[in-house]
């Protein structure tokens, strides 16, 4: 579980806004690390750029919203995710959402995915790692891509 302590930083808080109702409403840079902190779904709407420089792990799921434009700067840590199933997936692209510089893993045991994007995706200089398959009836996947995807300089392992 992340434990944050302000080693992140955000910029465009002021377009951050939530929806549908199970996603936590987060408006400033504190309300985002609440949410992570206590395990809850975020939506990012706007334009956001969110630069990291501790490791993520936690069991929800970062939404880049339609007609959002968010870049994730991962500076060589890690975001991941133990969403199982049909429950999620580490993050969930409708938007515009580059991802660069890290890795972002699944570390579910049976389905889920590192990422899943229905939007415009670029990922680069990064690895993206899917889940573990334990045998039961649900798929894992890597990326879940039914939008557009450009990948640069990036390791993708799936099991």
């Amino acid at each position: 579980m992340i434990a944050p302590t302000g080693n992140y930083t955000l910029t465009g808080a002021d377009d951050f806004k939530v929806f549908p109702t199970q996603y936590v409403k987060v408006s400033s840079f504190s309300d985002f690390k609440a949410a992570v902190e206590n395990n809850r779904p975020v939506m990012l709407v706007g334009n956001v750029t969110l630069n990291l420089n501790e490791n993520i792990d936690f069991n929800n799921e970062v939404v880049v919203a339609a007609g959002a434009n968010v870049t994730i700067n991962l500076n060589g840590k890690t975001v991941a995710g133990t969403l199982h199933k049909s429950a999620g997936h580490v993050i969930k692209n409708e938007g515009t959402l580059t991802v660069k510089g890290g890795t972002v893993s699944s570390t579910a045991e049976n389905g889920g995915s590192a990422i899943m994007n229905a939007g415009t995706l670029l990922v680069e200089d990064a690895t993206l790692n899917g889940a573990k398959n334990a045998g039961g009836s649900w798929p894992s996947y890597t990326v879940n891509n039914t939008g557009t995807m450009t990948v640069n300089n990036t390791t993708i392992t799936s099991y």
